[in-house]
């Protein structure tokens, strides 16, 4: 298990390669058909850190973890077949850009022990340090993970304002927690 500041140096500063979402086949009718599991996407960056986001308790907390390898979390019948594809182009606004991780806001219910993170916005610059793309990730999601933009993340942000107990916790490129605060 990795904590949070591990996650995150790995990945500050790096460009993101991919977003990858792993899945089944399975073979009906001479159809192959993917379906995909929204519950653990992956980010994948350049130099080697695939990062696993994670829908748990219930689609209720998100979890950032470091992986040697994407894999199955779920039991696969032995006529299925696993495996992964990308989801780039569908999360990001400009997928062909070269796309560095310039900041992350965790946002966190301090009333929990454990910190629970409740979403996660990832900021992409170009290396000119152009800011070209916003990722908000939602757990809550019927299906798992939830990718959105600035929109909604303005949106949750006002539907969350009353829960008090939720903090934001910014990383910059420089690796330090820069700034705890409500997410009003």
């Amino acid at each position: 298990m990795n904590n949070v500041n591990e996650v995150v140096r790995a990945m500050m500063g790096k460009k993101l390669v991919d977003v990858i979402v792993a899945g089944y086949i399975d073979h009906e009718n001479g159809i192959a058909r993917f379906h995909p599991l929204f519950d653990n996407v992956y980010f994948e960056f350049d130099d080697g850190p695939l990062v696993q986001l994670s829908s748990i308790d219930q689609f209720w907390n998100l979890r950032l973890k470091l992986v040697d390898e994407i894999r199955s979390e779920i039991a696969i019948d032995e006529d299925d077949e696993f495996c992964a594809g990308s989801i780039r182009h569908l999360t990001l606004r400009h997928p062909d850009a070269d796309s560095v991780l310039r900041s992350l806001t965790l946002v966190v219910d301090s009333s929990d022990p454990g910190l629970a993170t409740k979403c996660a916005v990832f900021e992409f610059h170009d290396p000119t340090g152009a800011a070209i793309d916003t990722v908000f990730v939602d757990p809550q999601h019927t299906y798992g993970l939830r990718f959105a933009g600035d929109a909604e993340w303005t949106e949750w942000r006002f539907i969350h304002k009353s829960a008090t107990v939720y903090r934001a916790h910014t990383y910059v490129d420089t690796n330090i927690k820069v700034s705890v605060k409500p997410i009003v």
